[in-house]
């Protein structure tokens, strides 16, 4: 019996795998961001991120007629999006990430020349494989002027949703967290710990002009990402529960209690989903996302 088709986002990590995602969700498909087994890919109906890219040509094979979706980045920001990323993590990535950063760069470890040639091999290999195939193809720069829904649902055959774009992990303030708790707790250690960021990262913010310009008494701006609602949560941990962080990070306390109960339902589904049928998980994940937002 003949596979359905799907779609399979083929770009590199940090070239906006999660909005694209999020987006195929938008648009009523069942997406995953970052497989970790085929049983999710055979799953779904559209896969997107590293683990896909790494295999596209297989996929095209199993999955006849199928739609790809190459995301693109200017190169220089891309390279300073991957070095930040790499330099703010505090958590060791697991097993499944490494082998791909080692098959795309040659080592795990950021490098500038090394993932740059990295990024102009994978390129490479798209744009040959496809070269003879444009219908297949689409390539999107969701980072800079393909931002929106005209060229993705032109290319799905989607009419255009009555919703704005997502734009994921675009504008994160993790640095003014991080800048702020540098000033409340007073120690570079303590305020990685809390912020789960590197000492370096959180050293080199705290002998920044930023931080010399940083008032901790204004209040905080907040941007409702799931990475500063992750941070706010670990906060409560630290600083002494919701009403102590929003007095020490000058947040309203609604928006503290806000942030770190939309983080405790991302983990425990995150938790679920590890145990359960993928059936039952995708209808938690979709119920538990309508009262995330």
């Amino acid at each position: 019996m003949p596979r359905r088709s799907k779609i399979f986002g083929i770009g590199l990590s940090k070239t906006g795998t999660t909005t694209l995602t999020q987006a195929l969700e938008i648009l009523g498909y069942r997406a995953v961001h970052f497989p970790r087994s085929d049983r999710e890919i055979e799953f779904c109906d559209a896969a997107t991120d590293a683990p896909v890219a790494a295999i596209f040509e297989q996929l095209d094979t199993r999955f006849p007629g199928s739609k790809f979706i190459y995301t693109v980045r200017d190169r220089e920001q891309w390279l300073r999006s991957c070095e930040k990323f790499y330099s703010i993590r505090r958590r060791q990535p697991d097993d499944i990430a490494l082998d791909l950063r080692r098959k795309f760069y040659g080592q795990a470890e950021f490098d500038r020349q090394r993932f740059a040639a990295g990024y102009e091999r994978h390129h490479e290999r798209v744009t040959s494989y496809f070269m003879d195939r444009p219908g297949d193809l689409l390539t999107l720069d969701i980072c800079g002027q393909d931002a929106g829904w005209p060229a993705l649902c032109a290319f799905l055959k989607k009419p255009v949703p009555d919703t704005p774009f997502p734009m994921a992990n675009k504008g994160v303030m993790i640095d003014e967290i991080v800048l702020r708790l540098l000033h409340v707790v007073g120690d570079v250690d303590r305020a990685a710990a809390i912020a789960s960021v590197t000492r370096p990262y959180a050293e080199r913010l705290y002998k920044s002009a930023e931080f010399a310009r940083h008032d901790p008494e204004r209040p905080l701006s907040f941007d409702a990402s799931a990475k500063t609602d992750k941070v706010i949560a670990r906060c409560c941990s630290c600083l002494g529960g919701a009403a102590s962080v929003a007095t020490q990070l000058k947040l309203p306390k609604h928006v503290v209690r806000k942030a770190r109960s939309r983080h405790r339902r991302r983990k425990l589904i995150k938790h679920m989903s590890r145990k359960m049928p993928l059936s039952v998980y995708w209808f938690m994940k979709r119920s538990g996302a309508k009262l995330i937002r």
